[in-house]
């Protein structure tokens, strides 16, 4: 009897993480690109992706808009956010801290927006 109960509590709490888990995933899979940018980005990068915050009167911080940036591919912007790349004064590497494919794509996305508001 004791075997039943203890399988039964543990079916209930796998069954509960599993709920659990797969909420998060869905969470995370649905917040908005303009949420992300502003929790992970705008501190830096400013709002619109000018660059000018307090944070760039330190460190050089690119302009988003800027042609020069929206020249770069999807390929190449993806990888500045995911691994860091082509970064010298912070690395980014989002991909590594947990930031999953979609987050990043959502951003990428986003980015290209930004050529069209300056």
């Amino acid at each position: 009897m004791v075997n039943v109960n203890r399988t039964t509590r543990l079916f209930f709490i796998s069954v509960l993480l599993a709920v659990v888990l797969a909420g998060a995933a869905i969470a995370s899979t649905l917040e908005p690109p303009a949420e992300v940018f502003k929790t992970h980005c705008a501190n830096c990068h400013g709002a619109s992706g000018d660059g000018k915050t307090a944070y760039s009167k330190r460190v050089p911080v690119p302009d988003l808009r800027r042609k020069i940036f929206q020249d770069r591919s999807d390929e190449e912007i993806y990888a500045s956010i995911a691994t860091g790349a082509g970064h010298v004064n912070y690395p980014h590497s989002f991909g590594s801290r947990g930031m999953d494919r979609e987050k990043i794509l959502g951003l990428v996305q986003l980015i290209r927006t930004f050529k069209n508001a300056k």
